[in-house]
């Protein structure tokens, strides 16, 4: 009977213990064309992609530059150049690359997402887990019962008696 509850309780324990966590974007120190240059470190390793504001649009409506997708390790030097000519250059690691931009662009933010466990979040999945495990226990014990005296209940009148049967050694 045991083994029929193994995939039970795996799946329980596998989506309980998967637990949730938060994932947010993280931003950089914003750059505004006429700023010069500014640089900084990839705090972690991540795939990063430049991000612009524009003008006219609400301040925290941000949208990915096409084709600025890069893969940075912690440590790798990340920020922004402005060329003579007005030119916006993206510097990755050891790569700069010129940015699409546009005259409204009001400043670019290289952007990395992160996903951090949530330990509420995940002590409220383990919660689940023990009740759904419980109420698993539960339903198999039912089963169990009925199972095992459903037998009296089919035959009320057999007494179970087998004095008619000699066991010898």
């Amino acid at each position: 009977m045991r083994k029929h509850f193994r995939p039970v309780v795996t799946f329980l324990l596998v989506v309980s213990l998967a637990g949730c966590s938060k994932v947010r974007l993280a931003l950089l120190q914003p750059f505004k064309p006429d700023e010069g240059a500014k640089a900084d470190y990839a705090p972690e390793t991540a795939v990063y992609k430049v991000k612009v504001a524009r003008k006219g649009k609400d301040p925290e409506d941000l949208h990915t530059l096409g084709g600025s997708r890069r893969f940075l390790h912690a440590g790798d030097t990340v920020g922004f150049q402005t060329e003579p000519d007005g030119r916006v250059l993206a510097v990755a690691a050891e790569e700069t690359f010129p940015l699409r931009t546009l005259p409204r662009d009001r400043f670019y933010v290289w952007a990395y997402k992160t996903v951090s466990p949530d330990a509420e979040d995940r002590g409220e999945q383990f919660q689940k887990f023990l009740e759904s495990l419980g109420f698993v226990a539960l339903i198999g014990g039912v089963i169990a019962l009925l199972v095992y005296t459903f037998p009296a209940w089919l035959f009320p009148d057999s007494d179970c008696d087998d004095d008619d049967i000699e066991i010898t050694f």
